[in-house]
């Protein structure tokens, strides 16, 4: 199943950048050593993209020269410098792009910023994987003028997803009993397209506890989330990117869960809730939503 970022994707993200410095022996114009790193920076950017060219700039150091590399094939544009600040673009190609910003000053003394790009044509943000309900509503991102295309089991004519701007959303009606499986293919513009296909398992049980989730976006770096869930049944919620779960709140005998969380990493948190029901004779039911949560400090 490919619904989220992999676990390369993910660590790669939480990196962050990293800084290498290259220093020369060379004299300065005084004869004197000069052993100082130039200094080069980088101005925020969403890690997770769903937009193929990316913008990139910072400052630097006067007179040094910037170099912009990437370990993968996408394509750097070229690097314009002007008092103290830089900028460039990059065109990804798709999953992580390790992205090399190179400072040289004129002794050859450098410092390299590398940071991860992860790039993906189409996501799918919130599913309820098993669930008791023969509808639900799935929604995600697409890039900017991207084709999108579902089907639902093998045999299944495609359906249409709705694009609204960079988001789409599908609702799936009276689905049967058993296990189902969802593809989603979405497929840029470019001169050269690329393809993302997600798939996702869909199990529905009436024998599953009721839960819903509603919509969430951050606010800074923590998140208010909400839902019901079948009365007494215990939820829990767990953060794929270690954020902090709060304490989760469900009212005595109204259905309704809610948790705050916090520490949100920068790139998508992928939150998973299930409500688990116990029958008089032990066993246990269990259902679960995914949402994914955008952090972008």
């Amino acid at each position: 199943m490919k619904l989220f970022p992999s676990a390369k994707a993910l660590l790669a993200i939480l990196l962050g950048l990293v800084l290498v410095s290259g220093l020369s022996a060379c004299g300065g114009a005084g004869g004197e050593s000069d052993t100082d790193a130039p200094m080069v920076s980088l101005a925020k950017i969403p890690v997770s993209t769903i937009e193929r060219t990316r913008a990139l700039s910072g400052e630097m150091e006067p007179g040094a020269q910037v170099e912009v590399s990437a370990d993968t094939a996408a394509v750097p544009g070229p690097v314009t410098v002007g008092a103290g600040v830089w900028s460039s673009s990059i065109n990804l190609v798709l999953g992580v792009n390790t992205i090399s910003v190179k400072a040289t000053d004129a002794t050859g003394n450098n410092q390299t910023l590398a940071f991860a790009l992860l790039y993906e044509v189409v996501t799918l943000d919130q599913v309820l994987p098993a669930t008791a309900l023969a509808d639900q509503t799935l929604w995600g991102t697409l890039a900017t003028g991207a084709s999108l295309t579902a089907t639902l089991d093998t045999a299944s004519a495609a359906l249409t997803p709705v694009i609204v701007d960079n988001n789409w959303s599908l609702d799936l009606a009276g689905l049967a009993g058993g296990t189902h499986t969802l593809t989603l293919t979405g497929t840029d513009t470019a001169a050269i397209p690329q393809t993302t296909t997600l798939t996702q398992t869909l199990v529905i049980d009436s024998g599953l506890p009721l839960l819903t989730m509603n919509p969430a976006a951050p606010v800074g770096n923590a998140v208010s989330l909400s839902g019901t869930a079948t009365v007494n049944a215990t939820v829990t919620i767990v953060a794929s990117t270690g954020a902090t779960v709060g304490t989760i709140t469900q009212p005595a005998g109204n259905g309704t869960w809610s948790c705050e969380l916090s520490e949100l990493v920068p790139g998508r948190n992928i939150i998973t809730i299930t409500a688990t029901t116990t029958a008089t004779d032990g066993t246990t039911a269990t259902a679960s939503a995914q949402l994914a949560v955008l952090y972008q400090p």
